[in-house]
Protein backbone atom coordinates (compact mmCIF):
# COMPACT_ATOMS: atom_id res chain seq x y z
CA UNK A 1 0.00 0.00 0.00
CA UNK A 2 1.30 3.28 -1.33
CA UNK A 3 1.29 6.15 1.62
CA UNK A 4 -1.18 8.67 1.46
CA UNK A 5 -0.01 12.24 0.27
CA UNK A 6 -1.38 15.45 1.92
CA UNK A 7 -3.19 17.32 -0.62
CA UNK A 8 -3.08 20.87 -1.42
CA UNK A 9 -6.19 22.19 -0.01
CA UNK A 10 -4.87 20.44 3.72
CA UNK A 11 -1.83 21.72 2.81
CA UNK A 12 -2.47 25.35 2.73
CA UNK A 13 -4.91 25.44 5.46
CA UNK A 14 -2.63 23.72 7.74
CA UNK A 15 0.92 24.18 6.11
CA UNK A 16 2.10 28.05 7.35
CA UNK A 17 5.17 28.27 5.02
CA UNK A 18 2.67 27.06 2.19
CA UNK A 19 0.23 29.32 3.14
CA UNK A 20 2.69 32.88 3.01
CA UNK A 21 4.21 31.03 -0.45
CA UNK A 22 0.77 31.29 -1.83
CA UNK A 23 0.65 34.83 -0.75
CA UNK A 24 3.76 35.78 -1.63
CA UNK A 25 3.12 34.69 -5.47
CA UNK A 26 -0.56 36.22 -5.55
CA UNK A 27 -0.33 39.30 -3.75
CA UNK A 28 2.96 40.69 -5.86
CA UNK A 29 0.99 39.93 -9.49
CA UNK A 30 -2.46 41.73 -7.82
CA UNK A 31 -0.71 44.65 -7.11
CA UNK A 32 1.44 44.65 -10.57
CA UNK A 33 -2.46 44.24 -12.79
CA UNK A 34 -3.84 46.92 -10.68
CA UNK A 35 -1.43 49.37 -10.54
CA UNK A 36 -0.99 48.72 -14.72
CA UNK A 37 -4.56 49.21 -15.07
CA UNK A 38 -4.80 52.88 -12.85
CA UNK A 39 -1.81 54.74 -15.02
CA UNK A 40 0.36 52.45 -17.31
CA UNK A 41 2.84 54.91 -18.02
CA UNK A 42 4.08 55.82 -14.30
CA UNK A 43 5.36 52.17 -13.19
CA UNK A 44 7.57 51.18 -15.76
CA UNK A 45 9.92 49.77 -12.94
CA UNK A 46 6.81 47.48 -11.19
CA UNK A 47 8.01 44.54 -13.01
CA UNK A 48 11.60 44.48 -11.88
CA UNK A 49 9.87 44.80 -7.80
CA UNK A 50 7.33 42.31 -8.68
CA UNK A 51 8.45 39.67 -10.46
CA UNK A 52 11.41 38.81 -8.25
CA UNK A 53 9.04 38.34 -5.12
CA UNK A 54 7.24 36.43 -7.49
CA UNK A 55 9.94 34.25 -8.51
CA UNK A 56 10.96 33.70 -5.20
CA UNK A 57 7.56 32.73 -3.82
CA UNK A 58 7.08 30.18 -6.70
CA UNK A 59 10.53 28.18 -5.81
CA UNK A 60 9.44 28.40 -2.28
CA UNK A 61 6.35 27.12 -2.43
CA UNK A 62 7.46 24.31 -5.52
CA UNK A 63 10.31 23.01 -2.89
CA UNK A 64 8.21 23.15 0.47
CA UNK A 65 5.39 21.26 -1.21
CA UNK A 66 7.73 18.73 -2.71
CA UNK A 67 9.59 18.40 0.73
CA UNK A 68 6.36 17.76 2.71
CA UNK A 69 5.17 14.91 -0.34
CA UNK A 70 8.15 13.34 -0.38
CA UNK A 71 8.81 13.03 2.88
CA UNK A 72 5.07 11.43 3.48
CA UNK A 73 5.22 9.29 0.01
CA UNK A 74 8.57 7.86 1.37
CA UNK A 75 9.27 8.82 4.76
CA UNK A 76 8.21 6.26 7.98
CA UNK A 77 5.81 6.69 11.12
CA UNK A 78 7.29 7.03 14.41
CA UNK A 79 5.50 7.11 17.54
CA UNK A 80 6.45 10.47 19.12
CA UNK A 81 5.21 11.85 22.73
CA UNK A 82 4.07 15.42 23.03
CA UNK A 83 6.47 17.11 25.96
CA UNK A 84 5.30 19.83 26.31
CA UNK A 85 2.98 22.64 24.65
CA UNK A 86 3.90 26.63 24.28
CA UNK A 87 1.73 29.45 23.91
CA UNK A 88 3.43 32.28 22.49
CA UNK A 89 1.92 35.75 22.19
CA UNK A 90 3.26 38.81 20.32
CA UNK A 91 1.83 41.76 21.34
CA UNK A 92 2.09 44.41 18.18
CA UNK A 93 1.30 47.90 17.56
CA UNK A 94 -2.32 49.16 18.14
CA UNK A 95 -3.09 46.33 20.88
CA UNK A 96 -3.12 43.54 18.33
CA UNK A 97 -1.10 40.40 19.14
CA UNK A 98 -0.21 37.24 17.46
CA UNK A 99 -0.92 33.76 19.36
CA UNK A 100 1.60 31.21 18.13
CA UNK A 101 1.45 27.10 19.48
CA UNK A 102 4.53 24.96 19.42
CA UNK A 103 4.52 21.52 20.37
CA UNK A 104 8.04 20.08 21.31
CA UNK A 105 8.14 16.41 20.75
CA UNK A 106 10.55 13.75 21.48
CA UNK A 107 10.82 10.41 19.86
CA UNK A 108 13.65 8.05 18.98
CA UNK A 109 14.66 6.64 15.26
CA UNK A 110 17.04 3.64 15.36
CA UNK A 111 17.64 3.38 19.34
CA UNK A 112 18.73 7.23 19.01
CA UNK A 113 16.59 10.12 20.23
CA UNK A 114 15.65 12.60 19.31
CA UNK A 115 13.47 16.29 19.83
CA UNK A 116 11.74 18.28 17.35
CA UNK A 117 10.00 21.82 18.15
CA UNK A 118 7.14 21.88 15.72
CA UNK A 119 4.60 24.92 14.91
CA UNK A 120 1.43 24.16 15.47
CA UNK A 121 -0.86 25.67 12.69
CA UNK A 122 -3.62 26.64 15.42
CA UNK A 123 -4.63 25.87 18.64
CA UNK A 124 -3.73 22.48 20.09
CA UNK A 125 -6.88 21.90 20.99
CA UNK A 126 -8.28 22.32 17.76
CA UNK A 127 -6.01 19.51 16.53
CA UNK A 128 -6.19 17.39 19.36
CA UNK A 129 -3.08 17.49 20.85
CA UNK A 130 -2.15 17.65 24.43
CA UNK A 131 0.55 17.55 26.74
CA UNK A 132 2.03 13.92 27.36
CA UNK A 133 0.62 13.13 24.77
CA UNK A 134 1.48 10.02 21.81
CA UNK A 135 1.33 10.52 18.19
CA UNK A 136 2.64 9.65 14.99
CA UNK A 137 4.89 11.12 12.95
CA UNK A 138 6.31 11.09 9.58
CA UNK A 139 9.71 11.65 8.68
CA UNK A 140 12.36 10.65 6.39
CA UNK A 141 15.42 8.55 8.43
CA UNK A 142 17.79 10.38 6.75
CA UNK A 143 16.44 13.73 7.85
CA UNK A 144 14.74 12.34 11.50
CA UNK A 145 14.54 16.60 12.25
CA UNK A 146 12.45 16.84 9.59
CA UNK A 147 8.80 15.73 11.12
CA UNK A 148 5.46 16.45 10.26
CA UNK A 149 2.80 15.35 12.96
CA UNK A 150 0.75 12.95 10.53
CA UNK A 151 -3.13 13.49 11.70
CA UNK A 152 -2.47 17.44 11.23
CA UNK A 153 -2.52 16.55 7.51
CA UNK A 154 -4.28 13.98 6.91
CA UNK A 155 -7.27 14.26 9.16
Amino acid sequence: MENQIPSLGKLFSRDIIIRNTIGMVLGPLIFFFTVRMMDSTTMFFLPYITLPITAIGIFVFIFRYFTVASTFRDGITVKGKVEHIEKIITRRKKGSRRTSHYANISYSLSGEPHQSRIKLPGDPTFYGISDNQEIDLVLKEEKPKNAFIKHIYLD
